[in-house]
């Protein structure tokens, strides 16, 4: 092996050996352990391995010393294509875990890419036993523990793709992948001060890597340090001016500081980065709400189905939503429909649509839709509730009745329920078990002005005038306008 070692580097790199000068003395000490360690396994390795040794490892070098390498290069002729084409973060990574694993085995780099292509195809189970495989031959590889972590991720084995993480992080601390796939995952689990340090790290070891600024801020966010989510956004952008999760992580912060103009630089600026970053059109959308620009926020959802996709599912959610919101329906039915055709979370949308058959009172249909909607999920509170006002409306209160009671069985502690079936007492001239509601629902949830007034109502209707102006004055500590009219309208 020292024979064929001192052979290529004479042929290849005569200075490296003999010459003095100090970059070269650096260069040879960064090369020649990783060139060593690179064909540690094999007994008898033929030229091809030794070249592709040389060239890996001289590249894994090239980012710290990339002028000092070209003008090596160059004064010893050699071609650019004889060290290869790739430099980098990717090559030093490359050669770290050739030189650490054994992968020039031919076998175990077959298997590694065969591993890889699973990955690729979203086969992580076959995936995750082939790097258990090449494991049991290398057990002191960081990349494979790392890479085979990414399969037990993807397959929700949580632990035992935290366990990879961690192992390779111990083998390599200098593996930036590893600190971020370990990180991240911990960020999922909402362990986020435990994430904190391991992205941060990452950064430290690969800051041109966007993606663990990204998760960084994230992190940061949620745990509502929005001093460091600037500091580090200000970082990333330094690094690279067009990171759209920096842009976007400052903006949130502003917007959560209420300088929504400022906000708005940065989630137009995402964008304009890229187009296609759903997150920043709701965002700019989101913030012409608050600053009481709807038609601006109406129209930014429907520029990004007209100019970027207009099939986008996420966007017409939210375009449909916000036309909900300002009581545009015939605007949002539409979108609705298509969205239920499209199959995206099915039964939310069709409850918006049974939604703005209420608001719109066309109870008739709006109880033969939820009625529908109930032989798919029978005990789903909300389509109960809906129903059970449908029901009320078009004069089927004996029969909203049971459902009225199962919704209170479903959910005993909501006052709304309990005003829900107060409203069918009514309908059946029970006053005193409407009462009865009434009172309960305000025992949970006595901020209600419309409880307060609807039992004023009910007092008001049996003849007790006292007992009903003394709820509508109960209104008027919750709700000024409500309270008020009540107690103009019925106790002058």
């Amino acid at each position: 092996m020292t024979k064929h070692l001192s052979l290529l580097l004479i042929m290849f790199m005569p200075a490296m050996l003999f010459g003095q000068d100090v970059f070269m003395t650096k260069l040879k000490d960064k090369t020649c352990s990783c060139v060593t360690d690179y064909v540690a396994s094999v007994e008898s390795p033929d030229r091809e391995v030794l070249q592709t040794a040389l060239r890996d490892c001289l590249m894994a070098v090239a980012n710290q010393n990339e002028k000092e390498l070209q003008q090596y290069i160059k004064k010893q002729k050699i071609e650019a294509r004889e060290v290869g084409q790739r430099a980098g973060a990717e090559l030093a990574k490359e050669c770290k875990a050739l030189a650490s694993l054994g992968n020039v085995d031919p076998d175990a780099k077959r298997k590694y890419e065969e591993a890889q292509s699973y990955l690729q195809a979203g086969e992580y189970g076959k995936a995750q036993s082939v790097f258990t495989e090449l494991l049991a031959a290398y057990p002191a590889s960081a990349l494979y523990f790392n890479d085979r972590g990414v399969s037990r991720e993807n397959i929700g084995d949580t632990w035992g793709a935290l366990a990879d993480y961690r192992r390779a992080i111990d083998l390599d601390a200098t593996f930036a992948m590893a600190h971020y796939n370990l990180g991240n995952l911990l960020y999922k689990q909402e362990y986020y001060k435990d994430a904190l340090p391991l992205l941060r790290k990452s950064i430290v070891l690969n800051p041109k890597d966007e993606d663990f600024w990204v998760v960084t801020l994230k992190t940061f966010y949620q745990l509502g340090e929005y001093d460091s989510v600037q500091h580090y956004a200000l970082r990333a952008l330094a690094v690279d001016p067009k990171n759209v999760g920096a842009h976007n992580y400052q903006g949130l912060v502003l917007y959560q500081q209420e300088d929504y103009k400022g906000a708005m630089v940065h989630f137009r600026k995402t964008i304009e980065l890229d187009p296609t970053y759903i997150t920043g059109w709701q965002n700019v959308s989101s913030t012409y709400e608050v600053l009481e620009e709807n038609d601006k926020a109406v129209s930014e959802y429907k520029r990004y189905l007209k100019e970027v996709d207009k099939e986008n599912a996420a966007i017409k959610e939210s375009l449909a939503d916000l036309l909900f919101k300002l009581q545009k329906w015939d605007e949002a039915e539409p979108l609705y429909h298509q969205l239920i055709k499209g199959g995206e979370d099915v039964l939310a949308l069709q409850n918006q649509v049974g939604r703005i058959y209420l608001v719109k009172k066309d109870f008739r249909k709006a109880n033969q839709w939820y009625e529908k909607l109930l032989k798919q999920s029978p005990e789903d509170p909300a389509l109960l509730f809906n129903r059970i006002t449908a029901m009320v409306e078009v004069g089927e209160a004996q029969k909203a009745l049971p459902l009225a009671n199962q919704l209170l069985e479903l959910q005993p502690k909501d006052a709304a329920n309990f005003d829900v079936r107060a409203s069918v007492w009514e309908k059946l001239n029970n006053p005193e078990k409407a009462l009865e509601d009434l009172e309960a629902s305000i025992r949970l949830y006595p901020q209600d002005a419309k409880v307060y007034v609807r039992k004023g109502d009910i007092l008001r209707a049996s003849g007790k005038t006292a007992d009903a102006c003394n709820a509508y004055r109960m209104a008027l500590s919750w709700d000024q306008e409500a309270g008020t009219k009540a107690l103009a309208d019925h106790c002058k």
